[in-house]
């Protein structure tokens, strides 16, 4: 579930990257013919959607290390006993002893 929300993500961080891109692309042509207003607008726009992207793109890279912390360790054995094996453990020993 999380990788597929990273991905997504990431999708929407390059989309609007692209935009950017283009919109920068735009601006400079704009800038060629003498138009400083719009390539000035366009710039600030781009500008915002270069932001987004990597606000996205970190929104991405924290799901995907929350999910990755989470799986990291899926077997791990600590020192502590489960409530199950504690159990059986007494029943065994308290077996030996009236055995």
């Amino acid at each position: 579930m999380d990788q597929e929300l990273a991905l997504a993500l990431r999708e929407r961080a390059l989309a609007a990257l692209e935009i950017s891109t283009t919109m920068l692309t735009v601006a400079q042509n704009l800038l060629q013919q003498g138009n400083n207003r719009e390539a000035a607008r366009l710039r600030n726009e781009a500008r915002y959607k270069r932001n987004e992207s990597i606000l996205l793109m970190d929104e991405a890279s924290k799901v995907q290390q929350r999910s990755s912390n989470l799986l990291k360790f899926p077997d791990r054995k600590t020192g502590e006993l489960s409530l199950e094996e504690r159990a059986l453990r007494a029943r065994e020993r308290r077996h030996a002893r009236t055995g």
